[in-house]
């Protein structure tokens, strides 16, 4: 445990050790339902519940978990949840209130709130939730009490209670608030139930609320049998009928309904569900009748809301093929609206509808529009897409011109990309001198000044002579404790006991839900905790906020053993020796295994790929045949690595190159061998660039780079000796 770093389990400790002083002194309490209390809070905090469900409840007192911890109770209640002893986990969680305090106690009230509404039990939940609301103390814990309490006062017909509790509750926390469609159906149909002047338009807003849920079948049934669908027009509830059938999933139907008779209602109310309403008229391939409605509904706004219905009608009449159109309205989208995610929408399409059906114009576009979109790694894919094809057609002039073109415009990692290719092209002598582009080796340093952690900085920065790890400082370099905090947030709290009773993906959700109430010295913390129990992805997925929230703050750097929760080496044993019996190095294996199923030996991906290494059944089932091994258990870890090694192995004595041989893992040999065909006489670095499969050039980048940490990290293998592993001939200029 890096105790001295990490506060989040510092505290943990302090806490842990504290108890079990305390419970040590009285030799009376040594025992805890029967077992000896070491033993259990072994147990627990190895997630091992199973001799829980042996326990005779009726016999032992519940209050006996105390001996673990005023905030045992609490997590026990998660506990007995999962055992499916839901009636003990109910009285768990009354023990947790009673004995419990602060941030965990309020928690455990907001638990029995919860239970108590979704028993309807509304009489209870307003006692409850009056009681609660004069003893929390917690801004968040208030505001959901006097949530549950209008929701309460909701189902029993109390209106007018309900309303003036809902403009507290929109003073308390607008935020949240406005984020709960549910509070604004209930203003709604309280209000009608009072008869208060208005109320149909509070259904009329409700009605416009995105995205189509179930709060618009809830309106409608209500109205129904209330029988105050009257009061509307015919074309409001019909947009009402619309939204339930969206909800549904019963696109045609619905956008039969748009067609006969939204056209008709005001469109202020249907601007902020353009994109929902465009995406039903795709879904039921109407292309040519959204196109015809999002023109009559622009015809009648002004300023943004009209661009909006403009930028919709393009975009469908797009995928019906009439390009000319559909790019003369995109580029008056373009010219005259001063939203910059629209503007970036618009040059999107326009510039895919040129590459699709105007290559040839595709650099005069990008001149015209690269200037002047906002955000350059929007349009990473299509230019990503670009590269590809004109490397693939040996295009080196136009890859020179579209370098020349997106020049301080473009995201680093396309600079980084094209900067890597015209350099290895001049290498290679297929690029002439060119005055508008850099030479040989000012491309590599902007390679890898613009990509320094990447898949293109790192190689170029070893092409260099100069590769180094980006982001890795000596453990010893450390800036002693200056992430710590000498105390928990509440979140912090509540995460840290979860991950000690044995309950680490509970703590992982708290760590995301409350993200920003984590220092990164916590999320770092959590982090290892998951590592520890082997959830390698959420523990990844931490990792990737910690180094986000790190660099936020100016610091760009994380010490060796941060690394290692990034790049974890589980089932570490079989892998070594099944790379040792096959022939690859270990890091090139494990960083398969990682990018894959992130270590997740149950993992079925949606193709079908199953286990550690996301073998296919006939895969899987020719490398058994080959091994004599009978009815293979994929799901079994050391079974599937078996399987995988075999399989790669023997694509990577038959491709003699490490490249090749993952590009045939992940896309299959013989769509290589079209890649061969097609783009076999390209140096191996280039191939990869040439291959129309964005994500088997993703595939191989994210595992060189891995490969690269896993040598560096626990072998002190310098990145230039792991890049001439998969590229060898690029050392030989």
């Amino acid at each position: 445990m890096l105790i001295r770093r990490y506060s989040f389990l510092r505290i943990s400790l302090i806490l842990y050790i504290t108890l079990f002083t305390l419970i040590n002194c009285n030799s009376n309490d040594q025992m805890l339902w029967g077992r000896k209390l070491p033993e259990t809070r072994l147990l627990i905090n190895r997630a091992d519940f199973s001799f829980l469900r042996h326990i005779d409840f009726e016999k032992e007192k519940l209050s006996e978990v105390l001996k673990l911890g005023r905030e045992a109770p609490y997590y026990f209640h998660f506990i007995f949840k999962e055992l499916g002893l839901r009636s003990i986990a109910g009285d768990m969680a009354q023990l947790a209130w009673k004995r419990g305090k602060g941030y965990l106690k309020e928690e455990a009230g907001l638990l029995l709130l919860a239970e108590a509404a979704a028993r309807e039990e509304y009489q209870f939940l307003e006692e409850l939730a009056g009681k609660y609301l004069t003893l929390f103390e917690g801004f968040k814990h208030i505001y959901q009490a006097k949530r549950f309490l209008v929701e309460a006062l909701y189902w029993q017909q109390r209106d007018e209670e309900v309303l003036e509790l809902l403009e507290e509750l929109k003073t308390f926390d607008s935020l949240a608030y406005g984020a709960d469609p549910e509070l604004f159906f209930f203003q709604a149909v309280s209000s009608c139930r009072l008869a208060l002047a208005g109320w149909e338009d509070l259904f009329i807003s409700l009605i416009s609320i995105a995205p189509a849920s179930s709060i618009h079948q809830r309106a409608l049934s209500f109205l129904r049998l209330n029988n105050r669908q009257l009061k509307f027009s015919p074309e409001i509830f019909s947009f009402l009928k619309t939204r339930v059938l969206l909800y549904s999933g019963k696109e045609k139907e619905a956008v039969d309904i748009l067609t006969e008779k939204l056209a008709a209602i005001d469109p202020e109310v249907l601007k902020d569900l353009f994109p929902e309403l465009s995406n039903a008229y795709f879904a039921a391939n109407r292309l040519r009748q959204g196109f015809e409605f999002f023109l009559r509904i622009a015809a009648k706004l002004t300023g943004e809301s009209r661009l909006g219905a403009l930028e919709m009608a393009a975009r469908l009449l797009r995928k019906a093929g009439d390009h000319n159109q559909a790019a003369a309205m995109l580029a008056e989208v373009v010219e005259l609206t001063s939203e910059s995610s629209r503007k970036d929408r618009a040059i999107w399409y326009l510039l895919d509808m040129s590459l699709a059906k105007s290559p040839g114009r595709i650099l005069a576009v990008l001149s015209q529009y690269a200037p002047l979109w906002q955000q350059g790694d929007y349009f990473d894919d299509i230019l990503g897409k670009l590269i590809s094809r004109w490397v693939a057609g040996r295009n080196w002039i136009n890859l020179s011109g579209l370098y020349r073109s997106l020049n301080h415009v473009a995201s680093g990692n396309i600079q980084a990309r094209l900067a890597f290719i015209l350099a290895r092209a001049q290498t290679y002598g297929y690029l002439p001198s060119d005055p508008g582009v850099k030479e040989r080796v000012e491309l590599l340093e902007e390679a890898a000044a613009r990509n320094p952690a990447g898949y293109y900085g790192m190689i170029a920065a070893v092409l260099l002579g100069k590769g180094t790890i980006v982001g890795l400082k000596p453990a010893e370099q450390e800036k002693k404790d200056s992430l710590l905090e000498d105390s928990l947030s509440g979140p912090e709290e509540l995460a840290a006991g979860f991950f000690r009773f044995g309950l680490p993906l509970y703590g992982y959700r708290i760590v995301r839900k409350h993200r920003d109430s984590f220092s990164p010295a916590n999320i770092l913390g959590a982090a290892e905790e998951l590592n520890r129990a082997g959830l390698f992805l959420e523990s990844i997925r931490l990792m990737n906020l910690y180094k986000s929230r790190l660099e936020s703050m100016g610091w760009s750097i994380l010490t060796p053993q941060a690394h290692q929760f990034l790049y974890p080496t589980a089932f570490i044993t079989d892998i070594a020796e099944l790379s040792r019996s096959e022939g690859f190095p270990a890091a090139v294996f494990l960083a398969l295994v990682r990018e894959e199923s992130h270590f997740d030996a149950n993992i079925v991906s949606r193709t079908g790929a199953v286990g550690l290494a996301q073998l296919m059944a006939p895969t899987a089932n020719d490398m058994a045949r080959l091994l004599k091994i009978k009815n293979p258990d994929l799901r079994d870890p050391h079974t599937n690595l078996v399987l995988g090694a075999e399989h790669f192995g023997r694509l990577l004595k038959r491709l003699k190159s490490i490249p090749k041989a993952l590009l045939a893992y992940n896309a299959g040999l013989s769509r290589l061998r079209r890649w061969e065909r097609a783009f076999g006489d390209l140096p191996i670095e280039l191939l990869i660039e040439a291959l129309p499969y964005q994500e088997s050039r993703h595939y191989l980048r994210k595992i060189l780079i891995s490969s690269i940490y896993y040598s560096y990290l626990y072998r002190g293998v310098s990145p230039e000796e792991t890049v001439r592993l998969f590229f060898p001939e690029a050392f030989k200029e």
